[in-house]
């Protein structure tokens, strides 16, 4: 059918509401502060969560990247080779980063920096302020997963297989290796051969 973003009750499955788009809907909607934040291949939008109207529709070429909220800011990656940052009020830009390749990865805010990796394979580490950059790092492996961030470690997983780690401080990268799925865990194993045990 049409492209339309739907809101059923978890319980009965009832239909509570349902959004009509211009566009097919590319991303996984973000929720805050009854608000609904989702991308199409023409824009980023914003709706009001328990009665589906629009508040705001800011233009945006979306990829399945989906929107990161932060404060009062929305971050999201576009088709067209950028990163770009809009107030979460009214969906007006605030900044617009370059970067090398369209952003298909979902971006992750950890303090004051936001990360994400590139489908040519550079992950990025921009300020949050104003979208300048503050270490990059080339995989040399398509990029479309998440970054994840725990105990001072930013992982992100490229599309080869491995999973890559970084310092929080740096761009240092601290391994790279495959990964082994496991009952409750995964193990990587770095390039040393030694097996890092992830809970």
């Amino acid at each position: 059918g049409d492209p339309a973003l739907y809101c059923v009750n978890s319980s009965s499955f009832e239909l509570l509401w349902k959004r009509p788009t211009e566009a097919p809907i590319t991303s996984t909607p973000a929720i805050k502060d009854g608000r609904i934040y989702f991308a199409t291949t023409e824009g980023l939008q914003a709706l009001d969560a328990e009665k589906g109207e629009e508040i705001w529709n800011a233009p945006l070429k979306g990829t399945i990247s989906s929107p990161a909220l932060s404060l009062d800011r929305v971050y999201i990656g576009t088709e067209d080779s950028r990163l770009e940052c809009l107030n979460a009020s009214d969906g007006s830009l605030i900044w617009s980063a370059e970067v090398d390749s369209s952003v298909k990865s979902s971006p992750l805010v950890v303090g004051d920096q936001v990360y994400f990796g590139t489908y040519r394979g550079v992950v990025y580490a921009l300020n949050c302020s104003d979208g300048s950059e503050v270490w990059n790092y080339d995989s040399g492996a398509y990029l479309m997963s998440s970054p994840s961030f725990s105990d001072g470690v930013l992982y992100i997983g490229s599309d080869d297989g491995h999973l890559l780690a970084f310092g929080e401080e740096t761009s240092r990268l601290i391994f790279e290796g495959e990964v082994l799925l496991c009952d409750g865990s995964f193990n990587v194993t770095a390039e040393d051969g030694e097996v890092h045990p992830v809970d």
